[in-house]
């Protein structure tokens, strides 16, 4: 009844608009709810892109540090050890960090929730970049737009990562439609918005100030710089500065260790091809995806459309500064996705919109790029790199003792995998520009080098933490053969592949005899392998003393529980076993034949071995004095017998005190001659030999009939008698400093007869022809 009422009461000139407006208004309920579905259809098809076994593997190590960081902020203080909360690269701040720490109090401390907060800013980028194409284009474009940033594999791979990136693109893009939306509407919430955005970009990282150049670059040749004023610049301004309030204040607490980073990080150079990101995007999402973002970007240059304007400054801008930045990375093209899927959206509607063969095209287009896409996203979902590192570190969590330290290659943070999972002492392998943390919180600067990568963490902190029982334990890995941003390429059939990097860690392993404690399987094919230092040094260290004629060695690095042979010259001298910590101990008597050139080898049962030389001989002196030969030792075994030979005949005999000293005398042979030897021995061989000993001298002198007769060097108390012609005619006793003088009076002096001189160890002089 009311509606024929109303009807009836209603005039026939109104009919035809009312009716209009009713179908007007149903058709945009009708839009309205599509929109919605399509929206929730859009982000349920990001969701899952992202979040599909966000888990599945582990860690890598910028992951593992920014994780660190937030488990920081978030109390858990152990991680102090291991991380701080200062950027060693591009000095970024600690937005993205705070974050994950807000998740961590809620459900703890895991790698899905760091990497789910990466993955809600990338989902929410995806709806950014179709409100940015909704503002700018029209419905088609935005749709496509936001379809094309969801299904792209480069941002779905770095979306489920716990990187910075996404959130940086997230608050660049929200930047760009603040922007946008201000000039638009030129209401000031949207500014203000725009200071906030910005403020977060840069606190997310801090290349995110790249907004400020394209915000300027779009005002001036948008010819919009009317539309600002002072108040609203004010505003966004004191917005900007309270949203970078944090960021001041982790300046002022640290500004020192910011101004140290910062210059180290700025010299680090990437020595890589100028289409290096060209080839990273092609090896990413397929040769369709690039080739549409090319075809859109040249098509707006082409067009100059006031509308392409904002997409096309923001890819010079951001493409140009990462072309030109020295050091290069994969994730660094991440904040470039959105504009080149607003530019590959908006060619692909234009040309959908002209002819029916334009149509046709655009349509194949699609098609194409859905079927590069679907095996690209595949291999991004399937994605196994550095897959078995976070196993690898809870079983050392598990199995190795809480001080023990672990060695890993790594570009500059992969050893930060087992600091976090495993809360272990971790350092790096490998040749890189990067600061690196220390546990325990010191930084280490990499070594300023020219044109060179530097080699610190490959030829001096490697053996100096090994060798100082640092180190315990070394890891290698090998990344998944599927994934294309592996920095390696396993071996097909040892654990050990040929890379430059693997090499190196190859021959650390075996220099220090590592010994393969577990192995990490994933699809039934060998990734991590752990490996036990059993030899703390390359070669093991001896040290020695000689102590009374005894050399004791000591010794450091040897395997464990293992025979100890010592040879001098090539003889063995001496054998032990080395104990459990690779120490031992060996001591054997210094050989009399001891030279400074002769080499003592130290050896163990497995190869291992070291040597030297130099062990001093032991020394041995002679001196005639009086009359009398005094030969004196020193260095020499103790308690053991010295004999001493003259030309072959016993002399002396005498035992070595218990310093290792000695010394016998015995009187001058009258025998002696300048050639014969004498010869100091021991029970080993001999010590020392001898030549141009002096003889006794004897002369005589005839005066007056009387023959007086001298003679030096002759044994104190040697009783000699003097005969001539054979008959005895006298004698006498030498005296105590060994001269001895008599006179005799023969009958007669006749030249043939002979004068002798001749005491109990033989002749002293014989004389002949008198006179």
């Amino acid at each position: 009844m009311r509606r024929a009422r109303a009807a009836l009461l209603t005039s026939p000139s109104q009919l035809p608009g009312a009716a209009r407006a009713l179908r007007l208004g149903s058709r945009v309920g009708a839009w309205r709810a599509t929109e919605v579905v399509l929206v929730v259809a859009l982000v349920a098809g990001a969701c899952f892109l992202r979040l599909w076994q966000l888990g599945h593997v582990g860690f890598r190590g910028d992951e593992a540090v920014y994780g660190g960081q937030a488990a920081l902020l978030a109390g858990v203080h152990p991680m102090g050890r291991h991380f701080i909360l200062l950027s060693r690269g591009n000095s970024n701040f600690l937005l993205y960090q705070h974050l994950v720490a807000a998740v961590y109090h809620a459900v703890g401390v895991n790698d899905l929730a760091a990497r789910a907060v990466a993955a809600t800013f990338s989902v929410l980028t995806v709806v950014v970049t179709l409100l940015v194409a909704r503002t700018l284009y029209d419905r088609p474009t935005a749709y496509l737009s936001a379809i094309l940033m969801a299904a792209s594999s480069y941002a779905v791979s770095l979306g489920r990562l716990a990187f910075l990136d996404s959130t940086l693109t997230f608050f660049f893009a929200l930047s760009m439609l603040c922007l946008v939306r201000w000039l638009r509407t030129g209401r000031v919430l949207w500014m203000a918005a725009f200071g906030a955005a910005a403020s977060f970009a840069i606190q997310a990282k801090l290349v995110g100030i790249l907004v400020f150049p394209i915000c300027v670059a779009y005002v001036l040749l948008s010819r919009s710089l009317k539309k600002l004023d002072w108040p609203r610049l004010a505003l966004a301004a004191v917005i900007f500065l309270i949203c970078m309030l944090p960021a001041l204040l982790q300046l002022s607490q640290s500004l020192q260790q910011f101004l140290d980073l910062l210059p180290q990080s700025s010299r680090r150079v990437s020595y890589v091809p100028w289409y290096y990101y060209a080839r990273l995007l092609v090896g990413y999402e397929g040769p369709v995806m690039p080739a549409l973002w090319a075809a859109g970007i040249v098509l707006g240059l082409v067009r100059r459309a006031r509308e392409d304007l904002l997409p096309l400054l923001w890819i010079i801008v951001v493409l140009g500064f990462f072309q030109l930045y020295p050091l290069k990375a994969f994730n660094y093209m991440m904040p470039l996705v959105p504009a080149v899927s607003l530019m590959a959206a908006r060619a692909l509607v234009w040309l959908a919109r002209r002819h029916v063969w334009r149509t046709a095209v655009a349509g194949a287009a699609v098609v194409t790029m859905a079927a590069f896409a679907a095996p690209s996203l595949q291999a991004v979902l399937a994605n196994d790199s550095f897959g078995g590192l976070k196993e690898a570190a809870e079983w050392l969590g598990q199995n190795s003792p809480d001080h023990a330290g672990v060695m890993t290659m790594s570009g500059g943070s992969a050893q930060y995998v087992f600091a976090f999972y495993a809360n272990r002492d971790s350092y790096p392998y490998g040749r890189f520009q990067l600061a690196t943390v220390l546990p325990g919180g010191a930084v280490v600067p990499p070594t300023p080098t020219q044109n060179a990568t530097p080699r610190d963490w490959v030829t001096y902190w490697p053996p100096k933490l090994i060798e100082s029982g640092t180190v315990s334990y070394l890891v290698y890995y090998t990344n998944d053969p599927r994934a294309g941003d592996g920095i390696d390429e396993p071996s097909s059939d040892a654990p050990i592949d040929m890379t430059a990097r693997q090499r190196m860690f190859k021959r650390l392993i075996e220099r220090y005899d590592g010994q393969l404690v577990h192995t990490v399987y994933r699809d039934h094919a060998a990734r991590v392998w752990i490996y036990r230092v059993t030899k703390p040094l390359p070669r093991p260290e001896v040290t020695y003393t000689v102590t009374g004629g005894v050399v004791t060695l000591q010794g450091w690095g040897f395997s464990p529980n293992s025979q100890v042979t010592v040879t001098y010259a090539g003889k063995p001298v001496a054998q032990t076993v080395s104990d459990a910590h690779n120490a031992a101990t060996a001591s054997f008597p210094l050989p009399p034949w001891t030279r400074p050139s002769y080499r003592v080898t130290v050896s163990d049962a497995d190869g291992s071995f070291t040597s030297f030389t130099g062990l001093p001989r032991p020394k041995v002196d002679m001196k005639v004095e009086r009359g009398l030969v005094v030969v004196t030792g020193s260095g020499m075994p103790a308690n053991t017998p010295v004999t001493v030979t003259y030309h072959k005949k016993p002399v002396g005999h005498t035992t070595v005190d218990s310093n290792g000293s000695m010394s016998v005398s015995f009187p001058l042979p009258p025998w002696s001659r300048p050639r014969f030897h004498l010869v100091v021995a021991g029970q080993g061989g001999t010590y020392a030999s001898f030549n141009e000993i002096p003889k006794p001298e004897v002369t005589y002198s005839l005066r007056g009939g009387i023959i007086t007769v001298h003679g030096s060097n002759v044994a104190p108390g040697t009783v000699l008698s003097i005969s001539y012609g054979g008959v005895v005619l006298g004698g006498g006793q030498a005296n105590p400093d060994g001269t001895f003088t008599a006179a005799v009076i023969p009958r007669q002096v006749r030249p043939r007869l002979r004068l002798v001189v001749a005491g109990d160890q033989g002749v002293y002089g014989n004389f002949s022809h008198v006179q």
